[in-house]
């Protein structure tokens, strides 16, 4: 009797099974580390481009206004007809009331930081050559506001015991309060996302009608705000020599969205601003964070495209000046 070939069904040893589940790891972490670089670089890119888009708003408005708008960041407690602000106003609207125009210089633009600034010219100013502030109110701790509720003509139910509005009783106001029965149509240059307009942790809300003029938040930088530089006053935010005394800037603004850093304008190696004539906008990339300002060195500028002085957060920046790009990556190699 010839003897019968019996089939054995052999399975995987324990290594090749540790083999197996060694590769599949391996391709999963590529992919995952794969997909992980693609998506921050599609928020870059979404970044830039929206950085893009608000540079060409901001020329929008300069062409129709004759003039680029203000980011604010002067002393407004001295001579307020000196300020690049008052001479915009005059330019641009050459037929203001000038109670209201006396309004605005000593009450709103005190209080109203670069972030703010980019979206009040864009999109708050009345379509009113007197008037054009009008859609702003002042509460009385001397909170910048914007009319954005339905239209009141009876302002005495504001709570805080708001100033009600005509220009003489809100310039005679201590801190400027009161308000228009508005709100009014505005001049539009920049079509805000709605969800995306942030506020300041100490901003107010004394009225359910009116809010404090909001910056607007990229969607992928941590709640931070895309921030607007004035070429006319790049030098406001640099330390300044006095004597054997460093002074800090004067316009600093701590941003409290996320890390309470606040950006600087950025220059060449020659301290000069990048952009000269113009004007900056800078995001925090999605670290949220602008990097630490050096607010106590005379002549220490962070430098583009060389990044002397850069810190990590700087390189995150993505900026109108680098092409929609982060500024790490813009750095010569």
């Amino acid at each position: 009797m010839s003897a019968q070939r019996r089939l054995v069904r052999r399975g995987f040893t324990l290594v090749e099974l540790l083999v197996v589940i060694g590769i599949i790891v391996i391709l999963v972490a590529l992919t995952v580390a794969g997909a992980t670089v693609a998506i921050g670089s599609a928020r870059n890119a979404r970044m830039g481009i929206e950085i893009s888009e608000l540079r060409k708003a901001v020329e929008a408005y300069k062409s129709k206004m004759g003039d680029y708008p203000p980011s604010m960041d002067e002393d407004f407690s001295n001579n307020l007809y000196s300020t690049v602000c008052a001479r915009h106003i005059s330019k641009c609207f050459p037929n203001i009331d000038p109670a209201h125009r006396d309004w605005f210089l000593k009450y709103v633009a005190p209080n109203m930081p670069q972030e703010k600034a980019l979206v009040f010219w864009l999109s708050c100013t009345a379509n009113d050559q007197t008037l054009p502030f009008k859609n702003l109110a002042i509460d009385n701790s001397g909170n910048v506001m914007i009319r954005n509720g339905t239209d009141l003509t009876d302002l005495t139910n504001f709570k805080n015991n708001w100033s009600a509005g005509n220009i003489p009783a809100v310039v005679a106001n201590t801190n400027g309060a009161g308000a228009y029965p508005g709100p009014f149509p505005t001049r539009s240059f920049f079509n805000f996302d709605t969800p995306r307009l942030h506020y300041r942790a100490s901003d107010a809300y004394p009225d359910p009608n009116a809010s404090s003029v909001p910056g607007f938040q990229s969607a992928y930088a941590r709640q931070t705000p895309y921030v607007y530089f004035d070429a006319r006053t790049y030098a406001n935010n640099y330390p300044t020599q006095s004597g054997m005394t460093v002074n800090p800037p004067l316009f600093q603004n701590t941003l409290n969205y996320v890390t309470g850093n606040s950006p600087q304008p950025y220059t060449d190696a020659n301290g000069k601003g990048v952009n000269p004539s113009t004007f900056q906008i800078v995001c925090s990339g999605q670290d949220g964070d602008f990097g630490a300002a050096n607010t106590t060195v005379v002549n220490q500028y962070r430098d583009f495209p060389a990044g002397n002085n850069y810190s990590i957060e700087d390189k995150d920046n993505i900026t109108d000046f680098s092409g929609g790009a982060r500024l790490g990556d813009k750095i010569p190699r």
